[in-house]
């Protein structure tokens, strides 16, 4: 038997927005037609007839989920509406008493002694009686907080590694500036997650959730206000030692039961503490994790994959330059040859040479690179450094362009010119033998510090041709 929306009304005697209501709050989910009606089935009848009578006897939202979901008995969870009853009543029969006492004293609002009144626990607050019991839950809610920033901080390095082309692995700062634009990105995100679903990732992964008591989710503007005093008065903003003060005293506050700065009319509930969700978050870290190295991996190929061209080539080893830090006074120009940087901009490059040794190419009938070398030398007198970054960087651009290239072939590339640049060394890489042969003259190699030094005042030269081909 199926029933439309209508129907529903008349049978079970509640409005069509609170039958919209209890479907996005993922209590029902009727059966939808081709055309985008919903059907409901005689269990939907049944189960909304359930939810009116359990709502009408205050059972919170919250209770109702967990009934659903099996979590709790419906004896434990009218057990617990009993006892909120049994407080609510014996709090009335004591706002009555006052109330007589009150009335029987002949007493005006200009003459009123409150605390003659309040004696005997009558100022005592009486509970709704759909009211949410706050959850302490501490660690559940910092892992759920560092979840969502742990979220941030790998999408950030994702878009810098791969858009902005800059390794946040590379120097001191890029820690810092990731934690600083988390958190502003998780004050732009979170009031949205809490506005359509009333959780963000990590709270839905621990099975947190945020409404008032009437089940309603926060607007933008409550959502922006609270993620910016839970991010300045819980992580204290990300700033040193003073984060660790403010953590440590909302877990404190959390432990305790004590009201937090952010928190309002808008309560944080707990639908369930099933067994499997510390399992689910400690998964999703995994995949977080897994996602960032990936993109890690992922920004040290060159942008120009398969057969490429020297216009291509330039192209791969300027970009991967850049993303390694090594741009210098002189980058590739697409006809493959060094060019001087433009200054135009005011900007300042320190370049500890002159111009490097040009690149020779050789290209098939398609004008796709069939190989790339380089010669190097250096003599007394003039200061150099041996071109173990221009090997590697010619590499990567050159052999690793290959579609099927194996996402550790750049650390494996860097790895191998690393341990072998100071001798005779041949190897093959993304279907290119790569090779060098150095030579020296009063001079000796210092590999652990990639450093060439001389043996004594006399003579000395240093000489390297480097060559990369493809059959």
């Amino acid at each position: 038997m199926t029933l439309t929306i209508g129907e529903i009304e008349t049978e079970t005697g509640m409005t069509r927005a609170n039958i919209r209501y209890y479907e996005q709050e993922g209590l029902l989910s009727p059966r939808r037609e081709e055309n985008g009606y919903r059907d409901y089935s005689a269990e939907d009848l049944v189960l909304l007839r359930r939810i009116r009578l359990l709502r009408a006897l205050g059972v919170p939202l919250a209770e109702l989920r967990a009934l659903r979901d099996g979590s709790v008995s419906l004896s434990d969870a009218l057990g617990e509406r009993l006892a909120a009853l049994g407080a609510e009543r014996e709090a009335a029969a004591r706002a009555q008493d006052v109330c007589r006492a009150i009335r029987s004293d002949g007493a005006t609002f200009a003459t009123l002694d409150a605390e003659k009144y309040l004696r005997g626990d009558f100022g005592a607050p009486v509970p709704p009686s759909d009211a949410v019991p706050r959850v302490a839950c501490p660690w559940r809610r910092y892992f759920a907080r560092a979840f969502d920033l742990a979220l941030c901080a790998a999408l950030w390095t994702a878009f810098l590694a791969l858009v902005c082309r800059a390794d946040p692995t590379r120097g001191r700062a890029w820690p810092t500036a990731i934690s600083f634009l988390s958190l502003g990105a998780a004050l732009l995100l979170e009031p949205v997650f809490l506005r359509l679903t009333g959780a963000t990732p990590g709270k839905w992964l621990l099975g947190l959730r945020l409404e008032d008591d009437r089940g309603r989710r926060p607007s933008l503007a409550e959502g922006f206000s609270r993620t910016g005093r839970a991010l300045f008065y819980g992580c204290g903003a990300g700033i040193p030692i003073y984060s660790l003060v403010r953590l440590w005293k909302s877990f404190s506050a959390c432990r305790n039961g004590e009201a937090l700065p952010w928190e309002d009319e808008l309560t944080l509930t707990l639908r369930d503490r099933k067994k499997f969700r510390p399992v689910l978050l400690a998964a999703a870290y995994a995949l977080v994790l897994a996602a960032a190295v990936l993109a890690l991996l992922a920004a040290q190929f060159p942008p120009n994959r398969g057969d490429v061209t020297v216009a291509q080539f330039a192209e791969n080893y300027n970009d991967l330059a850049a993303y390694a830090g090594l741009s210098g006074q002189w980058i590739l120009a697409p006809d493959g040859r060094w060019t001087e940087r433009d200054r135009s901009g005011g900007t300042f490059v320190y370049d500890l040479g002159g111009r490097p040794s040009d690149f020779s190419y050789q290209t098939d009938d398609g004008g796709a690179l069939t190989a790339v070398s380089f010669a190097f030398a250096a003599g007394s007198g003039a200061y150099f450094e041996p071109p173990v970054a221009r090997m590697k960087l010619a590499a990567l651009a050159f052999a690793l362009a290959r579609r099927d290239v194996p996402l550790g072939a750049p650390e494996a590339v860097g790895r191998e010119i690393a341990l072998f640049w100071a001798e005779r060394h041949e190897f093959s890489a993304g279907g290119a033998q790569i090779s060098w042969e150095p030579s020296y003259e009063g001079c000796e190699a210092l590999p652990d510090s990639a450093a060439v030094v001389p043996l004594d005042e006399g003579e000395m030269s240093y000489r390297l041709s480097f060559q990369m081909t493809k059959p």
